[in-house]
């Protein structure tokens, strides 16, 4: 039986991602230490589920479908920047996304869905993100100021009009993701 890692996600749209990579771009020019996140590997983590069993993520499919198709497709709007815990001390640097009711909903249901398959719910309150880079030493505070600056920046909005089943291939060279199946939404 094959083990894969496994996460669920929402891709992002083109335009938007490609304004959030023109920045990555400006900002590791003046960067050390930090493994920025490739252009095709951005997205919106909704749940990581690291190692599972072949069949998987069929089963999460078949729990997911019949909510997901009573709801609408709706937009995203992805603003600021920041870092975890925080900027001084980060040890992930992200693009920020706004909580709205049905991205919340779709998280609450795909954490009930999961659970019910025996997968563990996330204890940290959801913060939906795009994670853009992986500190992996010290970064100096004041290379990170372009950071501070987009604080408050709208990269743009992004329509959700389904829910992505990946897999996650670990290479030297950094993660490899591909899409395992793609729930439509509505």
């Amino acid at each position: 039986m094959d083990i894969m890692r496994a996460f669920l996600a929402i891709d992002i749209d083109r335009a938007v991602r490609d304004e959030v990579c023109n920045f990555i771009d400006q900002v590791s020019k003046t960067t050390r230490g930090v493994s920025w996140v490739r252009p095709e590997n951005i997205h919106l983590t909704l749940k990581f589920l690291g190692e599972v069993q072949e069949g998987t993520p069929e089963a999460i499919a078949a729990g997911l479908n019949p909510w997901l198709t009573k709801l609408q497709p709706f937009s995203l709007l992805l603003k600021g920047a920041g870092g975890f815990p925080n900027l001084k001390t980060p040890r992930v640097l992200w693009v920020g996304i706004d909580l709205v009711n049905q991205l919340k909903a779709l998280y609450d249901t795909v954490e009930d869905v999961c659970e019910g398959l025996g997968f563990q719910r996330e204890k940290r309150p959801f913060s939906p993100h795009i994670t853009i880079g992986r500190v992996k030493g010290v970064v100096d505070p004041k290379a990170l100021s372009k950071m501070y600056e987009r604080a408050q920046h709208v990269w743009g909005t992004t329509l959700v009009g389904e829910v992505n089943i990946m897999r996650s291939v670990l290479r030297p060279t950094g993660a490899e993701y591909s899409v395992l199946l793609s729930l439509r939404i509505g």
